[in-house]
């Protein structure tokens, strides 16, 4: 028989494994379904998310994030950025010496993005696998060269 204290381990060992368990492979990127873009190229959409960019295929776009604290814009960093939490902080401060740019638009959870996506044409953001998509959103094919 497990102790409560082994159980409670087992079951906040499962709850963060859920939580923290997403991979690039279970993260869509998304955009407003009348946009033009069906797919990037996973170089783009580094550059377009670090704001080095705003052209993707002859169309000026946005992005829309999560806020720091979501363990998705983590996770999506470390998966497409190549960045992890230090990373990304580290990144965004040094923009923001170097070039006075504020971090992008970021939203506290994917309804909240679903409804911004939903406003703009040419914005992407991205969320879980999981996530029920509504029909005024498409995901986006990220090509890997």
């Amino acid at each position: 028989m497990l102790s409560s204290m082994t159980r409670a381990c087992i079951i906040l060992s499962v709850f963060f494994l859920s939580v923290l368990g997403i991979s690039a492979q279970e993260i869509f990127i998304i955009t407003n379904r009348d946009s033009e873009i069906n797919s990037i190229r996973s170089k783009d959409l580094k550059a377009l998310f670090l704001m080095q960019t705003q052209q993707i295929q002859g169309n000026e776009f946005g992005i829309v994030e999560y806020r720091m604290d979501n363990p998705l814009r983590l996770e999506f960093a470390r998966s497409y950025l190549n960045l992890d939490e230090k990373g990304l902080n580290q990144y965004w401060r040094k923009r923001f010496l170097k070039v006075g740019q504020q971090d992008p638009v970021s939203k506290i959870n994917s309804r909240v993005v679903f409804v911004y996506l939903k406003r703009k044409l040419n914005v992407l953001g991205y969320c879980s696998s999981q996530s029920k998509l509504p029909d005024y959103l498409k995901r986006v094919q990220v090509e890997h060269y």
